[in-house]
């Protein structure tokens, strides 16, 4: 399991529709089926269920999504303190005096 697999999984639930989600993320639909697919084989359960061209996240796919999403803004989280301090240590005060 990474990252990229987690962030798709959360595009996905979000848009119930595979190929739209697709199209936002600038990938194919087969790619992404299979990286949802990999997923689900990497956690060992189905996270959604399917009907047609519709996508509908499970009971355990409802509690993998709400703790993806936890984790995902907790990680956002930190790289942009991480980029403020980086920003901040490497900024020069200068003062001129007459």
């Amino acid at each position: 399991m990474d990252l990229l697999q987690l962030r798709y999984f959360r595009a996905v639930a979000e848009n119930g529709n595979m190929t739209r989600t697709a199209t936002q993320l600038h990938i194919s639909p087969p790619s992404l089926s299979a990286m949802i697919a990999r997923l689900e084989k990497d956690i060992g359960v189905a996270l959604f269920d399917r009907t047609g061209n519709k996508i509908f996240l499970n009971t355990t796919g409802k509690m993998f999504y709400e703790s993806v999403c936890k984790i995902l803004t907790e990680l956002d989280d930190v790289i942009a303190r991480v980029n403020d301090l980086n920003t901040t240590a490497n900024s020069h005060l200068s003062i001129a005096m007459t």
